[in-house]
């Protein structure tokens, strides 16, 4: 029995050696590729972030989720792209929808221009958080505080915008609290395609994220 199991420990624990090899190796190529990566996209305290839609720089601080595409030959293509900054809970968001995609969107839900796919982006928002909010015993209140039209990108393209703010109160140890959240919502054509930016961030952080905000609108760059 101390043979067979000496036979086993001598048959096994090579390839295992090999295995651990191959996985490090690929972890230190893996991490090699991302730090050639991130240094040649690096512009300071910022990161460039460029592909076959759009260009951008954000803060190399916030975490990036890592772009996705959808493509779809019925339905078109779809871009999207996601980043947050734990500390304040920012969120950015970024969709872009190529001329067929657009089109189907505006028919499946019924829409007649860029005004009021952001209402119904809104009001889908809202009526999301509510219902969770609802579930635990929690109350939502919604009010807008800003509609208007602005230039966004390098491109200079006049966008539909609106801001607004969701309150949740709620009860922590008998005592009401509440927590609040602002809201920008973006949306423009571009050559027949949609493009959507939004921001939401808590509160008390609104106005250093702006800036980060502002500065990634004033880089992007959507491509023709």
């Amino acid at each position: 029995m101390r043979f067979s199991l000496q036979r086993l420990r001598s048959a096994f624990v090579p390839p295992v050696i090999i295995l651990l090899v191959l996985i490090l190796s690929s972890i230190l190529v893996s991490f090699g590729i991302l730090c050639y990566t991130l240094t040649s996209h690096l512009r300071g305290d910022l990161l460039w972030f460029e592909n076959q839609y759009v260009e951008f720089e954000f803060p190399k601080n916030l975490f990036a989720y890592p772009p996705l595409e959808y493509v779809n030959s019925t339905y078109g293509s779809i871009f999207n792209a996601l980043f947050f900054d734990y500390n304040s809970s920012l969120v950015i968001g970024l969709t872009i929808q190529d001329e067929t995609a657009t089109r189907t969107y505006f028919q499946v839900y019924n829409l007649t221009d860029v005004r009021s796919a952001i209402f119904m982006e809104i009001n889908i928002t809202y009526q999301e958080i509510l219902k969770e909010c609802i579930s635990r015993g929690y109350n939502a209140t919604f009010s807008y505080l800003e509609n208007g039209t602005m230039d966004v990108s390098s491109q200079h393209y006049k966008a539909d915008y609106s801001i607004y703010i969701i309150k949740i109160d709620y009860l922590q140890d008998s005592t009401l609290m509440s927590n609040s959240r602002k809201y920008i919502y973006i949306s423009y054509m571009n050559m027949q395609r949609l493009v959507q930016i939004t921001l939401a961030v808590n509160e008390e952080y609104y106005n250093e994220s702006r800036q980060i905000f502002d500065s990634f609108l004033t880089s992007m760059r959507v491509k023709t």
